[in-house]
């Protein structure tokens, strides 16, 4: 997809580009994307940039949830973008089912996978879902700019603005000019490296980082390219290897989860594992995810407000990202909205948007914890699956009057 009105390559001059906003939202993914929407009617003084030129690629699972699916289907997205397919569900364990107690519940048994009989599964290439995003921005009217590169933010008083200086530069990389904006609030949005988080934080807590690849096939690399696969391989540890259908084929990797019981696993060992799990297709890609842990966030100066993967948001036992990226986004460009527009101060805005993330971040934790309270000892992933499948089937015969 492309765009159809709008050049994010256009040529600058060499005099550096001033200008001073009341919010400036640093990154234009899901985060900053759902952030800009908005803001974007506000009548705020609004202005969103990206290191990156669209459309762009944008490592990822490319899997949505249901919040995430809300979000786009409440803004119209192409369904022809959107890939749906069947699921399936394996593990070893589930050999300990019969067809009749999988059917009962709405499956089929395929071996050691639950497959679901209809189409339920959700997913879209990032390249394509950010790109919508953007395009979502800019007929929304929302002021952007493409290939601005922060390097330096500072302010200097904590009653003072924030200066945000950086380096444009056009798709192919040349240097264009420099930028410098003045901002009384500063949006996160700009992901798992954070330039806003690591400028503004004076400590730099360690993050737990679960390890994810990815590889593209064509349809014809692949056996099932219609059906999505989560492939929970090893035992007591709820990392899994997936493949799911895409538009023009699957992407494949493998999700290897950060948890106290689980052993580390090497990149060369990630390399190796995505290539038994999927021997055909381009280059394999690896990043580091900052997940979601027990500890509260370092709070941060007023300001700035963190979103997204620039947060820690993504869920650590799954590792899906968008829905709260998209949620995080969101909600701070609701209190930045009504927060200016009601005459709070820079502080009220920051304390109210960290206070309503933390209590969020509050019910994250506690669906993360009840899956790692599985961890102890034996996988009963499948067995309360087998029991709650028992259930369904039982019951009705055994309260007969």
């Amino acid at each position: 997809m492309e765009f159809p009105d709008l050049d994010t390559d256009v040529k600058k001059s060499s005099a550096p580009v001033k200008g001073r906003v009341q919010v400036l939202i640093v990154g234009l993914g899901p985060a900053g994307t759902a952030c800009g929407m908005g803001l974007a009617k506000s009548g705020l003084e609004v202005l969103a940039i990206d290191r990156a030129h669209f459309p762009r690629d944008k490592i990822c699972g490319d899997a949505l949830t249901g919040d995430a699916l809300r979000f786009l289907r409440e803004n119209k997205i192409p369904s022809t973008i959107i890939q749906r397919s069947v699921s399936e569900t394996r593990k070893p364990s589930y050999a300990e089912l019969t067809p009749t107690l999988a059917e009962a519940s709405g499956y089929s048994l395929q071996g050691t996978g639950l497959r679901t009989r209809e189409a339920s599964f959700h997913s879209i290439r990032r390249i394509d879902l950010d790109n919508w995003l953007v395009e979502c921005c800019a007929r929304a009217g929302l002021p952007m700019e493409f290939g601005w590169q922060v390097q330096t933010l500072h302010r200097h008083s904590a009653s003072d603005p924030w200066c945000v200086a950086g380096t444009i530069r056009s798709r192919k990389g040349q240097v264009q000019g420099k930028f410098e904006i003045t901002a009384e609030v500063v949006v996160g949005c700009d992901g798992v490296s954070s330039v806003v988080q690591n400028l503004t934080r004076e400590q730099h807590a360690a993050r737990p980082i679960a390890l994810a690849s990815r590889r593209y096939s064509k349809r014809d690399e692949v056996d099932t390219p219609d059906v999505s696969l989560m492939d929970y391989q090893w035992p007591r540890n709820p990392s899994y290897a997936w493949r799911f259908s895409v538009n023009g084929g699957t992407n494949a990797g493998i999700y290897w989860c950060h948890h106290r019981d689980i052993p580390p696993l090497s990149g060369r060992d990630l390399l190796a594992l995505t290539r038994q799990h999927a021997p055909r297709g381009d280059a394999i890609r690896t990043w580091g995810i900052p997940v979601l842990n027990d500890d509260p966030l370092p709070q941060s100066p007023s300001g700035i407000l963190l979103t997204g993967d620039a947060a820690s948001l993504v869920d650590p036992m799954i590792g899906h990202g968008i829905d709260r990226a998209i949620h995080s986004g969101e909600l701070a460009g609701q209190i930045l909205s009504k927060g200016f527009q009601t005459g709070c101060t820079v502080e009220t805005i920051t304390h109210t948007y960290e206070s309503n993330l933390e209590s969020r971040r509050v019910e994250w934790q506690r669906s993360f914890k009840e899956m790692d309270n599985m961890l102890a000892g034996i996988d009963r992933t499948a067995e309360q699956f087998v029991r709650s499948l028992l259930r369904s089937v039982m019951l009705p015969s055994t309260t007969q009057p």
